[in-house]
Formats: C-alpha cells, sequence, structure tokens
C-alpha cells in the first residue's frame, strides 16, 4: 500500500503547509484536523477557496508550483506523500481519481452557495458541512472574518447568523475561532439542501 510510502506529520493549528509559487513536491492526506485554502489577491485582500478536513487531499495541482496557500488551522495530523511517487502509483491513482470526482460535487455545492443562498441558509450550509462527515458533533476553527470571506458575507452578517445559529441550540462557541456544530441535520434542513 502507497500509506507506507507516506510520512506521518504533525503540525500546529496556523503553520502553513505551503505558500502560493512554492515549488509542488509533496501531497498531503489530512488524518485529523482541518486545513484552509487560500489565494492572497494583488490589492492585498484573500479569498478562502475552501476548507479541507480528514479524509481530504491538499496540495493537488497539475502545475509545478501551488498557486494558492495552505494553512492548517488546528493541530493536524497529516500523510505527506512525494508528489512524483504519489501521481505514478496505480494504487494512488485510483484514490486520487475517486477523490477528485467527489470533490466536484462540493465544487459545485459551494457555487451554488455562493450564488443563490441567502445569509442564513449559507451559514447553516456551510456550518453543516460536507455530506461525507461523519461525526455528529465537529469542530470548526475558522475565525468570524475568515467565516465572512469564505462565504462571501459581511462580518456584521455572519455575527448575526451565528448568534441566532447558537440561540437555536445548533452552534455553540468553543473559543476563539472556533465552534461546535451540535445538529448537522438541523443545519442541513435550514439550509435547504
Amino acid at each position: 500500500h502507497q500509506e507506507r510510502n507516506a510520512h506521518v506529520i504533525r503540525l500546529a493549528g496556523r503553520t502553513s503547509l505551503f505558500d502560493e509559487a512554492d515549488d509542488v513536491l509533496h501531497l498531503y492526506e489530512i488524518m485529523s484536523g482541518s486545513i484552509m485554502v487560500f489565494k492572497l489577491l494583488s490589492d492585498g485582500r484573500r479569498q478562502i477557496l475552501e476548507v479541507l478536513r480528514a479524509g481530504d487531499f491538499a496540495g493537488l495541482t497539475g502545475g509545478d508550483t501551488y498557486g494558492y496557500g495552505a494553512l492548517t488551522l488546528c493541530p493536524c495530523t497529516l500523510r505527506r506523500y512525494d508528489r512524483q511517487a504519489a501521481t505514478t502509483s496505480p494504487f494512488m491513482q485510483q484514490r486520487l481519481s475517486r477523490y477528485l470526482l467527489e470533490r466536484q460535487d462540493a465544487v459545485y455545492a459551494h457555487a451554488l452557495l455562493l450564488g443563490r443562498k441567502s445569509a442564513a441558509e449559507r451559514l447553516a450550509m456551510f456550518f453543516a458541512g460536507p455530506a461525507h462527515l461523519k461525526d455528529a458533533e465537529f469542530d470548526v476553527h475558522l475565525s468570524l472574518r475568515e467565516v465572512s470571506e469564505y462565504l462571501g458575507l459581511r462580518p456584521e452578517t455572519v455575527s448575526r447568523q451565528i448568534n441566532r445559529l447558537c440561540k437555536l441550540g445548533l452552534l455553540s462557541r468553543s473559543g476563539w475561532g472556533a465552534y461546535r456544530v451540535k445538529d448537522r441535520r438541523a443545519l442541513s434542513e435550514l439550509a435547504a439542501v
């Protein structure tokens, strides 16, 4: 199995995994924790592209350098694969192909969220998380500003909606930039998924 060729690494929260324009030498599989993938714009603003969780891969790109950066949001355990070895292994090719097909659904869901959902539905859909998450409860490690960047909403709107979800008992604060999701099913229903 390809996992034997992987090196397990542990990173603290808010640690850069790689930066835009770094050479692509590795692929990363998230075993635990979450990672934010982002693009820095020429005017200094940041656009959060996606939030990756356990079971996701980071660093998948067709180029020789990264066109985006990746930052751990909390302590993470990762499998680090040599890119060349991973992309030529039939076992890993099959795994990555299956993973990329599943990620296509997530890309469509995010486009729908940004284009057609209300602020309340965006927050509920975001906190419900992707369908492949198995845990009934889990933590989300993004600051209010980061959630607003990811969802294309003003921070005041995000704050108001988070307070509403907390009052409904669907979400609780578990520290700075950390929220505990309490009821994924109810959040999905609010999101009209």
